[in-house]
């Protein structure tokens, strides 16, 4: 449509190119109506802020063509170059969504485009898209520096402005990006003018379009409107839209960045920027809790901001186990105590270590993966996965990557849900298979496909791994949580749907484990089983519910591990350094969770959103966001408070996670 335009007896821009976009000359004597020449002009200024976005991209894929991957992995770059193309379109349509719902007001009283309209959108475009381009500009030396994009770690410096500035001043290569950005805004605004002037103001002679737009054009107004919605969400997937973590999708980390749009990256960690300040934990001074956690771990005395503590092993590089970790949908300790909803996972649970004084590290799945993957605990009501962009951390799966294993992440449902992808890949999960991989008859809800179909999947993709390579594998399911999908060839004996998903996921795991004992690579693995958390009974007897945190784990390797059932406390933290333990690794764990063959715990402490919970052998302890504290026996399941009685050991179980929280506050912004 804009080429038609274009291509009048007038050529579109002017023969001396010293003129820079002078004022359009005038389409023909056949005037456009405002809905035509509206439509244009959005599209044009579009496909004009797509292209100089690119560019940008360009210059930072010049700048690091080391980086780039061998010939034959070209497939990614291509892909992380569509991948910016996505979020390019995000941050265009956030643009371009007030000039839309002003000037498609205007189409239908056209001489409004002429008193004041046109020239708002012009004003707001050109505002607007030299913010946007400073920030582009800005972020190739940034990313050059840190290897991140621009984010709201630069307003940590307004305080020092004298300082930044001369720093900026003294740093030559720093003029030639402002002079990019210069040069890129001035042109992108005078071109902005051209289109201001060939489409908003077609008349020759005439200061108004003949008529305003016909009420059957609203249809396609309000089309246009949902159609930059939807850009501005970045994708058709009903569980999320576009998120940072959309973008980190192979194991190259500089292609997981150059799709992002360092605009986007800047604005979200922004917007994120005051709330998360808000939901920061402040309890306790971070010396003062780093030395509690130090005495609770037995490690020397000096206040330090560190937990590190090496361990000794083997390492015998011959005698790698595989690993694979199935963290399971809601599954609550008191369903392993219904033997008739969980006959499989109890008769594993006999033939493995077994903790049944597991606790969560919240009440979501989000606080489950992240617990799991990275031993991070659950920060009250802050986000793992939305309130940081993706890095690095320790991990289990970074871990044993470092180590030569293959690294796999399982889902029945969208990856991206709660930003998971992202953080699993920068953890070193290399390969996800999930949702968009599932032929779509095998998709059943939101959820995804069914455990079984996931599970059986799964084994399909492992037999075609690297061969002599060992592997770990994190899986979650989702069948034991609404909407419940139970497949028609399975028949459950209960009559409660709730429990009839707990049966039907259990009889997924038994089909799992069936045929997993078929495979070459099932009598050198460690399998681990916990629920990424609990499930409240009806017959909860506490507000803050203790039954959503009581969760099982479970330590299975046929042959290797002795049965035996262990009645200390175990946290959902624990995991990662429990497993590096049992494969006899000498590594260093540089997190609060415990290897738990050789650390005790007296305390878990847990987040269940705005309150923080603690437990020991005998008591259950709340500290409610409204600042009400309680203390109960939870062996006997009584709901009387007796913090009145027992003050020194409530005291102590809010001092400690105080200093818990406080401590993974920590860890989490590094």
């Amino acid at each position: 449509m804009i080429q038609n335009l274009l291509m009048s007896k007038n050529p579109p821009f002017p023969k001396k190119c010293c003129r820079f976009f002078p004022k359009a000359p005038a389409l023909s004597s056949r005037r456009p109506t405002a809905l035509k020449s509206v439509l244009c002009y959005l599209l044009a200024v579009h496909l004009s802020a797509l292209a100089v976005f690119g560019l940008f991209r360009l210059i930072l894929l010049a700048l690091f063509r080391d980086s780039l991957p061998l010939p034959e992995e070209s497939g990614n770059l291509w892909r992380a170059l569509l991948m910016g193309l996505r979020f390019d379109n995000v941050v265009a349509c956030y643009a371009a969504a007030l000039p839309l719902l002003l000037l498609t007001a205007a189409c239908f009283f056209p001489r409004l485009l002429l008193r004041g309209t046109a020239t708002a959108v012009h004003l707001f475009f050109c505002t607007a898209y030299s913010v946007l381009l400073f920030i582009s500009a800005a972020d190739i030396p940034y990313f050059v520096q840190f290897f991140k994009h621009l984010d709201a770690s630069v307003w940590n410096w307004l305080g020092e402005p004298a300082f930044v500035l001369q720093m900026v001043a003294q740093e030559k290569s720093f003029i030639v990006y402002f002079l990019l950005y210069l040069l890129a805004a001035i042109a992108f605004c005078r071109l902005l003018l051209f289109y201001k002037r060939r489409f908003l103001h077609p008349g020759q002679g005439s200061n108004a379009f003949p008529r305003p737009a016909s009420w059957r054009s609203a249809l396609l107004f309000l089309l246009l409107i949902g159609l930059c919605l939807l850009g501005i969400r970045g994708r058709t997937s009903r569980k999320s839209p576009i998120r940072v973590g959309t973008a980190f999708f192979c194991s190259n980390p500089f292609l997981n960045q150059l799709g992002l749009n360092a605009n986007y990256v800047f604005l979200h960690a922004t917007l994120k920027m005051s709330s998360s300040a808000a939901r920061r934990i402040r309890m306790m001074d971070e010396q003062e809790a780093f030395a509690l956690m130090r005495a609770d771990l037995g490690l020397p005395p000096p206040a330090q901001t560190s937990l590190d503590r090496t361990f000794s092993g083997r390492d015998t590089a011959g005698n790698r186990l595989n690993v694979v970790v199935i963290l399971m949908e809601s599954l609550s300790m008191h369903y392993m105590e219904t033997p008739e909803a969980t006959p499989f996972l109890n008769r594993l649970a006999a033939a493995s270590v077994y903790y049944p004084e597991c606790f969560s590290a919240g009440i979501h799945t989000m606080n489950g993966q992240s617990a799991t993957a990275f031993s991070l605990p659950a920060l009250m009501d802050q986000h793992p996965f939305k309130d940081y962009t993706p890095r690095p951390l320790p991990s289990l799966p970074a871990e044993l990557k470092q180590r030569g294993y293959s690294t796999y992440y399982f889902t029945t449902h969208d990856e991206q849900f709660d930003n998971a992808g992202g953080w699993l890949t920068a953890g070193g999960i290399e390969t996800i298979v999930s949702e968009k991989d599932y032929p779509s008859g095998e998709i059943r809800s939101n959820l995804g496909c069914t455990d079984g179909y996931m599970l059986q999947n799964s084994l399909r993709v492992l037999a075609g791994r690297p061969a002599g390579k060992p592997f770990f594998a994190l899986y979650l399911t989702a069948s034991n949580h609404q909407p419940y999908i139970i497949p028609e060839d399975f028949h459950p004996r209960q009559a409660d749907p709730a429990l009839q998903a707990v049966e039907y996921s259990d009889h997924a795991l038994a089909g799992f484990f069936a045929a997993a004992r078929e495979e070459p690579w099932f009598g050198q693995t460690l399998f681990v089983l916990l629920g990424d958390h609990g499930h409240s009974l009806p017959s909860e007897i506490y507000d803050i519910s203790l039954d959503y945190h009581r969760i099982p784990l479970l330590f299975y390797a046929p042959g290797l591990l002795a049965p035996e059932k262990r009645e200390e406390l175990a946290a959902q933290i624990d995991v990662y350094p429990t497993v590096m333990g049992l494969l006899g690794c000498t590594w260093t764990n540089h997190t609060l969770g415990h290897d738990l063959r050789r650390e005790r715990r007296k305390y878990v402490s847990f987040a269940s959103d705005n309150a923080y919970c603690c437990v020991d052998s005998l008591y259950y302890f709340v500290a409610r966001e409204s600042g009400m504290k309680s203390l109960y026996r939870r062996k006997e399941r009584s709901g009387k408070d007796l913090i009145g009685r027992f003050p020194a050991e409530a005291g102590a179980m809010d001092r400690y996670s105080r200093a818990f929280l406080q401590v993974g506050q920590a860890f989490s912004d590094r």
